[in-house]
């Protein structure tokens, strides 16, 4: 809860949060600091994509460029 705090002051308050680490969960009260604005891009979440294949669909049926 402290780090939500440090990071809402007027010096800081970050417009997104970009979790890009391992080994860090946070508690859903520094969530509620930032909603929808907290966006996990670790690459473990990512399904593979094939060599030849430069898009993933999601789960909605759109379509995304797939990098790794």
């Amino acid at each position: 809860m402290a780090l939500g705090s440090f990071l809402k002051q007027e010096t800081y308050n970050p417009d997104f949060i970009f979790m890009t680490g391992w080994d860090l969960v946070l508690h859903r009260e520094f969530l509620q600091f930032f909603p929808g604005q907290v966006i996990n891009v670790h690459p473990a979440y990512l399904p593979d994509v094939d060599e030849d294949q430069d898009q993933l669909t999601l789960p909605d049926g759109t379509k995304s460029p797939g990098f790794r």
